[in-house]
């Protein structure tokens, strides 16, 4: 599925589509160069699952991991950037993290190919024409699939 955003509300708009329908146990693949927009749909998607507004969404690049709550919902957004390796991801205890009742985030997914399991809903964000930003989001299994068709249905 393609969405483009021509402005910053249409991001909050995608947010607002997957905060929604995502849960615990989903896992958010998020890839994308440096300066697509990771971070600011992460931002946006963790508010708009109810993080008070006044509580920092921030790039875990140098974290590594940020953990939230929403309610009842504990939410982890990961970076893989820094990290060379399944190994260095299993020390920041990603394999717990992903098999736990929570929603997952990870940014730079992409930077450790198969680390994020086999079901996972993909999100990759490109530049477009003239500032845009293009969300590309494929399921890569039953679980993700399904969030996907509601993503859809969010959407329209």
């Amino acid at each position: 599925m393609r969405v483009e955003a021509r402005t910053e509300a249409d991001t909050r708009r995608l947010a607002a589509a997957l905060a929604a329908v995502v849960g615990p146990g989903d896992i958010l693949a998020l890839e994308g160069d440096l300066g697509a927009g990771k971070t600011t749909l992460a931002r946006h998607l963790v508010h708009g699952l109810g993080v008070p507004p006044e509580i920092p969404v921030t790039s875990p690049t140098f974290t590594l991991a940020n953990q939230y709550r929403a309610g009842a919902l504990e939410i982890v957004h990961a970076d893989l950037y820094r990290l060379g390796d399944a190994a260095e991801a299993s020390m920041i205890g990603l394999e717990e993290w992903l098999t736990g009742d929570r929603l997952v985030l990870v940014e730079w997914a992409d930077r450790i190919p198969g680390v994020l399991g086999d079901d996972l809903l993909r999100i990759r964000i490109t530049h477009g024409a003239e500032d845009r930003r293009v969300f590309i989001l494929d399921a890569t299994g039953p679980a993700s699939a399904t969030l996907l068709d509601q993503v859809r249905e969010a959407l329209d």
